[in-house]
């Protein structure tokens, strides 16, 4: 970050799908995606509730596309705080 001050550890929840907007915020007025002309947003602009999936087999010739594995789902709240607090996240059932 270009207006940090020493090395900072962050344990706020995010995706992958939060590093371009990151990478932009204070650099680039309105970005978009290059590819879709869409704005770039991610999770971390949505305060919801989020549903996640969590598999431990990560097979690409099952996994992949829109068709995954049964895995175990659950829920987190993201105005909860810290990631590692179990309270910020309800288990929804395996599917």
């Amino acid at each position: 970050d270009f207006d940090s001050n020493g090395f900072t550890v962050s344990n706020a929840f995010m995706t992958n799908a939060a590093v371009p907007v990151i990478c932009a915020r204070g650099l680039i007025d309105n970005p978009v995606n290059p590819f879709t002309g869409n704005p770039l947003s991610s999770e971390l602009d949505h305060p919801e509730d989020f549903l996640y999936f969590m598999s431990v087999d990560h097979n690409v010739r099952t996994d992949s596309g829109n068709v995954f594995e049964p895995a175990a789902w659950y829920t987190y709240d993201p105005g909860s705080g810290d990631i590692y607090d179990t309270a910020a996240w309800e288990y929804n059932g395996f599917y």
